[in-house]
């Protein structure tokens, strides 16, 4: 613990499944009074940025939303589904006697003035991975979508992973654990670390000369979705910074000795295999 301020978590099936711990018993109030104004008027500080931030990352969201519709008037999607069947046919195997579940995840976020991705995660998900090589979006998102809908009617199990700038509406990549299998995009934005067992370039299903007709306004959504990002990230870096401020004001008032305690009691706790019922209070 770094003397941070408490993150609200509502349990879905408190004390019967998750097991609270009280740690908000190790941070002195009356410490913290004394700071109280600033604690206030810093946390205001910082929602207020987190809010315009999120402003204009939906903005971003949208005008990469429109290239993506742009690019689909240029989109052979018939032979997208085509792939998608015959890479489902070669290897998600026979159909199972069931619909198979699915995992809605991150894989990335916002970091600085960058896009943070996970690749190492995706290397422990699978050991084969597709790559999808999409400069314009709806190519890498259709097939997935296919191949989504596909594996859970074979009966596999899957993890997607969204897109965190389109509001969790967009699948960026897909994993099937049970298969130690693998699909990721690569864009402007991603550029994961890994080495696939195969490369899609979403060329092979776009016309040329249509998508030339859309160039102009391609390419000022392009530039102005960086700029939008761009500002967001600044935004985030403030809040953090704030962030960092407000933990200087707490630390002094956390009982450090508590902590510990708490926690080596749910170490026991957890190495134990007891349930939340005997956990000790």
């Amino acid at each position: 613990m770094r003397g941070t301020l408490s993150h609200a978590v509502e349990p879905q099936y408190a004390e019967a499944v998750e097991l609270l711990v009280p740690l908000n018993a190790s941070v002195s109030g009356m410490t913290v009074s004394e700071s109280r104004a600033a604690v206030i008027a810093l946390t205001e500080q910082k929602r207020q940025l987190c809010q315009q931030a999120s402003r204009y990352l939906a903005a971003a969201g949208t005008l990469l939303s429109d290239i993506d519709r742009l690019a689909l008037e240029a989109t052979d999607s018939n032979k997208i589904a085509k792939l998608a069947s015959r890479i489902a046919e070669k290897e998600f195997g026979r159909p199972r006697r069931r619909i198979g579940a699915e995992k809605v995840r991150f894989l990335s976020g916002i970091r600085g003035d960058s896009i943070l991705l996970f690749s190492e995660t995706a290397k422990q998900l699978a050991e084969r991975i597709y790559l999808l090589e999409d400069s314009f979006g709806p190519s890498s998102r259709l097939l997935l979508e296919h191949l989504r809908a596909l594996a859970r009617k074979t009966g596999l199990d899957i993890i997607s992973c969204a897109c965190p700038m389109s509001g969790g509406q967009k699948v960026e990549h897909l994993f099937i654990p049970s298969l130690s299998l693998g699909f990721m995009t690569q864009n402007h934005f991603l550029s994961p670390d890994i080495s696939p067992c195969k490369v899609v370039n979403s060329r092979r299903f776009t016309d040329r000369e249509e998508l030339k007709r859309r160039k102009i306004r391609i390419s000022f959504n392009k530039k102005a979705a960086g700029q939008m990002f761009l500002q967001a990230a600044g935004l985030f870096s403030e809040a953090r910074e704030i962030q960092s401020r407000l933990e200087s004001l707490y630390r002094p008032a956390i009982d450090f000795e508590l902590v510990e305690s708490l926690t080596n009691g749910l170490i026991e706790t957890i190495g134990s295999g007891r349930s939340a019922e005997t956990a000790p209070r």
